[in-house]
């Protein structure tokens, strides 16, 4: 294969330009953690994991110049968090009995497979 069958990918912006913008991010990031006071405390770290959500819909939205890359990243943010927040919620739920039937059912699984 020759490598001018394929057009180079357009870099707008260089290296050194996106290494500052996420470090940049970063230090936003860690500075409104260690502002708010938020350590190693298990409430604590929840709402500092919680912090990033925001800030990376942000840095989507205001850094990214593709706007379809921006689009889907937001879409499976969200997507992963609800996700996310639904399973804690049912994993609260759970009783003896629950745990037993998906154990019973990850077993079945496999064991009915193609």
């Amino acid at each position: 294969m020759n490598d001018s069958e394929y057009p180079a990918a357009p870099d707008d912006r260089s290296r050194l330009r996106r290494f500052i913008e996420v470090t940049a991010f970063w230090l936003v990031y860690i500075g409104l953690g260690e502002a708010l006071g938020l350590g190693p405390s298990q409430g604590e770290i929840e709402t500092y994991l919680l912090l990033g959500f925001p800030l990376v819909i942000l840095f989507q939205v205001l850094v990214v110049t593709d706007s379809d890359a921006a689009s889907f990243a937001i879409a499976y943010a969200i997507i992963a968090t609800v996700g996310a927040g639904a399973a804690a919620y049912a994993f609260g739920l759970f009783r003896r009995e629950t745990w037993r039937y998906l154990f019973l059912c990850v077993l079945w699984g496999p064991a009915t497979g193609p």
